[in-house]
């Protein structure tokens, strides 16, 4: 969403910022799996959320305190490396 807030285009005729877009979000998926094995939550916590089984294996194991936050600073941090190189050539 921030990429598309920052680099997205404000009307359809505009093609060439949703390109840009798609390109930086590409790059970030990429980046962000490369270092943390997955997109994917229940990988990434080796957990099924969906369960109850899952969800209170999260909970006991302070997941959603330790695992998560790390994964969100390790998000911003990849979103604001590409930001600041994509600002250089835009």
């Amino acid at each position: 969403m921030v990429i598309g807030l920052h680099h997205g285009y404000s009307s359809p005729g505009i093609s060439n910022a949703k390109d840009l877009s798609y390109k930086i979000t590409k790059e970030f998926l990429t980046i962000f799996e490369k270092k943390h094995g997955s997109l994917i939550c229940k990988q990434l916590l080796q957990s099924d959320l969906s369960t109850p089984e899952g969800y209170d294996h999260c909970v006991q194991q302070k997941l959603f305190r330790t695992i998560c936050p790390a994964l969100v600073e390790s998000a911003s941090l990849i979103l604001e490396s590409l930001l600041e190189k994509y600002q250089e050539k835009g």
